[in-house]
């Protein structure tokens, strides 16, 4: 087990420094053509705003094999703003670097950290106050940002990860995984001390569990509005199974391990959002990029179907949500509404029961259900033609997750596994007219 992230020339580094106010973290991984720009924007930031914190920018690199860190490095600064690079130790993931970042963090005794991409073309100087000003003053523990965006874009955070948060833990969250995220130091160092550093957190899991963690232990968290997005390059790699695995199985994960939050009855509420006014953006219609093809995410839905997964299907889910599945796919094309809101939230707490309660491997549970993530998918873009639509249906979805929750309490008590029912009829404890 790594004990640290840190290499020992890198905590000899941060033991010289004083204290610092603030700390900014830039964890990144082959941002060669990013990196330059975003240090120096943000060491500009810290220098105009918060040179009376002692700010310290730390850039954690994910081993590139390119030039990233020493174009980190060798960016200059001004002299107010003092600087850490270095590479991590631990699993390769994002989760490694952040944990990296926590430890940093926690060793200066930063009053407040945040968290920015190495890769955004769109980052804004004045988003360092924006995010940072209100944990300096007390006003939350977590700020997530409040994007604009110009189309769908629709991540595991929109289809999974969103609805899943407000069905236990009735909270809406418009950006569940953000890249940005600003936090008071009391939760990095809550962060840096947990032992999850080496499971999947680690690696892609980790946005998901900082978010979960900061609403399971009662953090106050907010969010506050943010121009328009933009990364350098599309982020396709989300529609990755070995990404899936580790965000989704992380997720459910957490769903054991914080039940007896959902167990509890709940009613969805809003993040609050600070300032109360929106921002205006401009810049929307700046960047055109092409609608997601629903049909093409249809057919690599289907392409997917194999009998391995169709008995992980026969696993997890209820007879009548495997035969409508079913019927689902036996389409050629997605349509409006053939995957309702109600059938994918219970489709979903079943894998999610299936997974903790199950007798079976659960990474082949996660990655069941990614052929139907892909079709709920495209039965969402295929019912919204624009972003107001397509917000309205990710809300609507949120809604029928809390309206099943009953259901998912009631399967998750109930729960008998396959194979118990197989060893019971195989001992003669159960016939063919037994309904199990």
């Amino acid at each position: 087990m790594y004990e640290t992230a840190l290499p020992e020339a890198t905590r000899r580094r941060v033991a010289d420094l004083n204290p610092a106010g603030v700390v900014v973290g830039i964890p990144s991984y082959r941002n060669p053509k990013t990196i330059a720009a975003i240090v120096g924007a943000v060491g500009q930031a810290l220098h105009q705003r918060f040179a009376g914190l002692d700010p310290v920018i730390v850039n954690v690199d994910g081993h590139s094999f390119d030039e990233t860190l020493s174009i980190a490095t060798k960016t200059r600064t001004p002299p107010s703003v003092r600087r850490v690079a270095t590479r991590y130790l631990g699993l390769p993931g994002k989760g490694s670097a952040l944990r990296a970042i926590f430890e940093i963090a926690t060793q200066l005794q930063a009053r407040a950290l945040l968290l920015v991409e190495a890769d955004v073309v769109s980052f804004r100087p004045w988003w360092i106050e924006r995010l940072l000003a209100p944990i300096l003053a007390r006003q939350a523990d977590v700020l997530l940002p409040a994007y604009v965006y110009q189309q769908p874009i629709p991540f595991v955070s929109d289809v999974l990860v969103r609805p899943v948060i407000a069905g236990l833990f009735g909270i809406e969250l418009s950006v569940p995984t953000p890249g940005e995220i600003a936090m008071a130091g009391s939760i990095a160092a809550y962060f840096a001390d947990r032992d999850v550093w080496e499971t999947d957190v680690a690696r892609n899991g980790v946005d998901i569990w900082m978010i979960v963690e900061a609403l399971a232990g009662d953090a106050r968290v907010a969010r506050i509005p943010l121009e328009l997005k933009r990364h350098r390059s599309p982020r396709s790699d989300d529609l990755r199974e070995a990404k899936f695995l580790q965000e989704v199985g992380t997720l459910f994960r957490l769903v054991y391990l914080q039940r007896r939050i959902w167990q509890q009855a709940i009613s969805l509420q809003p993040v609050p959002l600070l300032p109360p006014e929106p921002m205006r953006s401009p810049a929307v219609e700046a960047y055109p990029r092409e609608w997601p093809s629903a049909a093409a995410i249809w057919e690599q839905a289907r392409a997917l179907f194999r009998p391995l997964v169709h008995h992980q299907w026969e696993q997890a889910l209820l007879p009548p949500h495997l035969d409508a599945v079913e019927q689902i796919l036996a389409s050629s094309h997605p349509r409006p509404g053939v995957f309702s809101d109600g059938l994918w939230a219970r489709v979903v707490y079943d894998f999610i029961t299936a997974y903790n309660k199950g007798e079976g491997d659960p990474d082949k549970v996660v990655l069941a259900l990614y052929p139907l993530f892909l079709v709920r998918q495209a039965t969402l873009i295929a019912e919204a033609s624009t972003q107001t639509e397509y917000e309205a249906a990710i809300h609507k979805q949120a809604h029928a997750f809390v309206e099943k929750l009953s259901y998912f309490v009631q399967r998750w008590e109930r729960y008998i596994s396959p194979e118990q029912v197989a060893l019971w009829r195989e001992l003669g404890l159960l016939d063919s007219s037994d309904g199990l």
